[in-house]
């Protein structure tokens, strides 16, 4: 592919300084935009389509001008053990405090963890003169005789 032309050839004849200038810019950039945009090259190779071939571990590529490349080596199946990790903290012992509603965890390395409170709020208090006739789950029920 050749290098393109730049065609500054100027078309009008300005009149005065200023206007020569300005309009000898404008033709001078019209024709460099038309460079900077380039020409239009031709049509790539792309690929169309892919096989993966687990058995062999061969990625085949099928291009848009028919070609076929295959490309070797993936591996293929499970990987080896590793070495056996570090033995992780359990836990050692548990509390759990009536008045707060926190739950105290004690690890093998002696660290503590207490959970904010778990007691969430109080049910709704209803007081009646009667045993109510259909009570509902989630009520407490207070009866004064």
């Amino acid at each position: 592919m050749s290098a393109p032309q730049i065609d500054l050839t100027i078309t009008d004849t300005p009149t005065g300084a200023e206007a020569s200038i300005a309009e000898l810019l404008d033709q001078i950039n019209a024709a460099l935009t038309d460079v900077w945009e380039g020409v239009t090259g031709d049509q790539g190779v792309g690929i169309a389509n892919a096989t993966f071939n687990a058995a062999t571990g061969e990625l085949t590529l099928i291009l848009t001008d028919a070609t076929e490349v295959v490309v070797p080596g993936f591996p293929t199946g499970a990987g080896g053990s590793g070495a056996a990790g570090q033995d992780g903290r359990g836990i050692s012992d548990t509390t759990y405090d009536p008045a707060t509603g926190r739950v105290t965890f004690t690890f093998t390395d002696n660290t503590t963890f207490q959970t904010g409170d778990l007691r969430g709020s109080p049910p709704p208090v209803q007081i009646l003169t009667a045993p109510p006739v259909n009570p509902v789950d989630g009520v407490f029920y207070v009866v004064q005789l």
